[in-house]
């Protein structure tokens, strides 16, 4: 028999879930079945604080950057895929919409134009196109289980109160259908291990653009908060 107590853990659990999701959407002007279409790099952008996004009359995109992410990215650049990666979006974006390329990033545009940008080439496996809403979507399951002491999926609890359930039943109401299965295996399944990994890293830099926000971490450190994604090369999703 399910307790009340549960019942009420479970409901606060998927509220929360609603409410951070609601706010994401809200922050970023996009739907979540619009965020699970974004690329990897793309959510990079978007969570990143020295990076501002401006969508323009056309419906197109441009982008400032502070100087301090700028220099990290043209650095990292020749050694971290991902970084080369967003540098080309930014510029081929802001060029395309005649906008100033960020000052930083005018060498690169250089080199990208004339074919000489000596950026790194990815050896290890891709991020799959939905890799950043299994892992949105994964920490939520992860965030609530400990948070509201819900059990992680059904099979160490009682029967559809668990974590995975709740968030499978909060992205269903935003248009993005996740069963149960698909999520518990993404938290638990053997065969998803890389992505957790992969994952986590990911946590890990939202959590230090957190604390540069809030000026406890320094940007201008040598490689900021995009320090994660050196760590992640070698990890699949």
């Amino acid at each position: 028999m399910i307790s009340e107590d549960l019942e009420e853990r479970f409901d606060k659990g998927a509220e929360v879930v609603d409410e951070i999701i609601s706010e994401l959407c809200a922050t970023t002007g996009m739907s979540l079945v619009e965020l699970g279409n974004q690329t990897f790099e793309r959510w990079i952008v978007e969570l990143s604080p020295g990076i501002r996004t401006h969508l323009l009359p056309s419906g197109g995109l441009a982008y400032d950057v502070e100087d301090a992410v700028g220099n990290q990215l043209v650095g990292m650049s020749g050694r971290e895929p991902f970084a080369a990666s967003i540098i080309a979006e930014i510029c081929g974006s802001n060029v395309y919409e005649g906008c100033p390329v960020p000052r930083t990033l005018r060498g690169a545009a250089f080199q990208l134009i004339h074919g000489t940008f000596k950026a790194a080439q990815r050896t290890g496996p891709k991020a799959s196109e939905d890799f950043a809403m299994r892992a949105l979507l994964r920490g939520l399951a992860i965030f609530i289980h400990q948070a509201f002491d819900l059990s992680l999926t059904r099979y160490d609890g009682p029967k559809a109160m668990s974590a995975c359930d709740a968030v499978s039943l909060v992205a269903a109401k935003h248009g993005v259908s996740v069963p149960f299965t698909r999520l518990r295996d993404w938290c638990t399944h053997p065969k998803h291990e890389e992505f957790r990994l992969r994952a986590d890293s990911l946590e890990r830099f939202m959590k230090d653009l957190q604390l540069v926000a809030l000026g406890i971490k320094s940007q201008e450190s040598l490689y900021g908060p995009f320090l994660e994604f050196a760590r992640m090369r070698k990890f699949g999703a």
